[in-house]
């Protein structure tokens, strides 16, 4: 027996190259809260699924996925795309812990430039990603202003876009105004390691 799902007001599209975790981040994050809570608040029972980046991104809870496809008035299927089931690949080529996880400033620019939210790219978890296909610059996991390395944190602006921040000196997550020295020799690497 399916309990009534509440419906979310504001619920942003999932982006084609985007992961499910990040997904439910960003969907969270413009309810000032934890994907969590907002699934409990969606499903009408206390606690939520609490699960960890290989159970969430690798298998996630079909009930669940039920739950929030109908909140946010996306099919199931949409959802059941986003997960890494679907790249048929061992979880021991994914990067499990989002600490550890590189992210390019440059792709958070022009997520930026577009007036869209930031999002984390699938490609950025595979543990052979070192280098932005897009930009050819190294992934990065260490805050370009205070250097702290750790993980970056989901919230809304003022503006209504969610962006990723820094948890230690709360600065955006950018590219612009650092200079970076050439890569060329780290793109060399990273072509070599992936062939």
């Amino acid at each position: 027996l399916m309990r009534q799902v509440r419906l979310l007001p504001v619920a942003p599209r999932p982006l084609d190259d985007e992961l499910l975790s990040c997904w439910h981040w960003r969907v969270a994050s413009h309810y000032s809260s934890s994907p969590q809570r907002v699934e409990s608040w969606i499903s009408g029972t206390p606690g939520g699924q609490n699960q960890d980046f290989f159970t969430g991104d690798f298998h996630p809870d079909q009930s669940a996925i039920r739950v929030w496809a109908r909140a946010c008035r996306i099919r199931e299927g949409d959802l059941d795309r986003m997960s890494l089931q679907s790249v048929r690949r061992p979880k021991t080529s994914i990067v499990s812990d989002p600490m550890d996880r590189g992210l390019c400033p440059l792709c958070l620019d022009e997520d930026a430039e577009e007036r869209r939210d930031h999002y984390c790219r699938r490609s950025w978890v595979s543990v052979d990603a070192v280098v932005c296909p897009r930009h050819g610059i190294g992934l990065e996991n260490n805050c370009a202003r205070c250097f702290r390395s750790g993980l970056f944190q989901f919230r809304q602006t003022p503006a209504g876009v969610v962006r990723l921040f820094c948890r230690n000196c709360g600065k955006v997550v950018s590219g612009r105004g650092f200079q970076r020295r050439d890569q060329a020799e780290l793109v060399q690497v990273a072509t070599v390691i992936r062939d």
